[in-house]
């Protein structure tokens, strides 16, 4: 039996698609040939399922790295001058205490546990304390990418060529990593797959929309995804604004939690205020069991105005015959035949997305047809064991 250790890179404290993606592929790994250990840097909801699955999961403080900078904001002119001299001093105790004295400690940790493969979780720019113990250790390393990543690091292209193998999760990913001088023969794209049976509604629909005021007749839109800028919330509440004046009553759920001093969230909510969108708009909060939310809605938007990296929301939609209307530009586009099981248009445009919106809130044939297709869809390619697989041939290959 083979030791693989799991390092989720995110410190944020958002639990995120990194998370529920590693949850959902250890859920279904083959335990009888791979033994896994599972690192988070915070204490989160999928550490505790994971180790209801009797997975060993361990939370692991990390220091974030130190920026005296920040700390001569309140100085003097002259003051602050003299603070650029600290610059190499900072420099030198990143070195020292951010990458050489943890990489040591993690390199003494993967030879007491007798690690055979290190699997990174997430960016090639971060973790280099990880792949500097696995060169250290002789221990096979892959990096699993997970979100687009167009400028790295020099470190983090250096670490990168020496890894035994990168996973994408996307193409959208894997190419600018090829444009950046990484070795294509190391990168494999792997599509993360979902588990079927895990889809499961525990909230009763009816409670649901008692609990936040869904009329039986008022049309449902709604994203799913923690509330970023990039994520492009704020496209889809100018156009509930617009879509108001043809449905009055239209409610627009978001179901995702917020980053703590991130002022995002602020920012909607002054332009539902000026929208007067107020009674339209309901923010959930983070929910353990999201699809409870999906199922209320008419159609899910996905609004990324950045390139997303793959979009696992929309494959929990297709399952569930929900239509998606999402952005064009990253993942989705590997996902969706455009105007067949689901629609694509351009990021940030409320009146297109509205226009979109209207056409499939008004047709309820086109929205059952669209849905049926997109859970047919999803089943043939995006099937967790299929997922599963070709990550264990990865391993087997290694």
């Amino acid at each position: 039996m083979k030791k693989i250790l799991y390092v989720e890179g995110c410190m944020e404290g958002t639990v995120g698609g990194s998370h529920t993606c590693l949850y959902s592929f250890l859920a279904n790994l083959d335990r009888q040939m791979y033994h896994p250990i599972v690192i988070f840097y915070d204490d989160n909801v999928v550490a505790a399922k994971l180790r209801s699955l009797g997975i060993e999961t361990h939370i692991f403080r990390k220091n974030k790295p130190l920026n005296l900078g920040l700390l001569s904001k309140n100085l003097g002119p002259s003051l602050k001058k003299m603070s650029a001299l600290l610059i190499p001093l900072q420099k030198a105790l990143n070195l020292l205490f951010s990458f050489l004295r943890p990489a040591l400690l993690y390199a003494i940790y993967l030879k007491k546990q007798k690690i055979d493969i290190v699997h990174l979780n997430n960016s090639l720019n971060s973790n280099h304390d990880w792949m500097a113990a696995a060169k250290l250790t002789g221990t096979k390393i892959i990096s699993h990418e997970r979100g687009i990543n167009n400028k790295l690091s020099r470190t983090g292209k250096y670490l990168g060529n020496k890894l035994d193998l990168m996973i994408c999760m996307s193409k959208a990913i894997k190419h600018p990593l090829v444009r950046q001088g990484l070795k294509e023969k190391k990168i494999v794209v792997i599509y993360d797959g979902i588990d079927f049976s895990s889809i499961k509604i525990i909230k009763d629909l009816q409670n649901i929309r008692t609990l936040y005021s869904l009329g039986n007749g008022d049309p449902v839109i709604g994203v799913v995804g923690n509330i970023k800028e990039w994520k492009g919330q704020e496209t889809v509440v100018r156009a509930t604004g617009l879509l108001k004046r043809t449905w009055p009553s239209i409610k627009c759920l978001f179901v995702g939690g917020t980053v703590d001093g991130d002022p995002y969230k602020e920012k909607l909510d002054q332009i539902i205020e000026e929208l007067k969108i107020n009674e339209n708009i309901v923010f959930t909060g983070f929910q353990h069991n999201p699809v409870d939310f999906v199922n209320a809605m008419d159609v899910v938007v996905h609004s990324s105005i950045e390139p997303e990296p793959f979009g696992m929301v929309n494959l929990e939609a297709m399952f569930m015959k929900k239509p998606v209307v999402s952005t064009n530009i990253g993942g989705p586009t590997e996902i969706f035949n455009d105007g067949e099981d689901g629609i694509l248009i351009e990021p940030g445009n409320p009146a297109l997305l509205a226009q979109q919106l209207s056409v499939l809130l008004n047709d309820p044939v086109l929205r059952s047809r669209m849905g049926q297709k997109a859970r047919e869809a999803v089943i043939r390619r995006f099937n967790i064991s299929d997922t599963v697989r070709n990550i264990e041939n990865a391993y087997k290959e290694m």
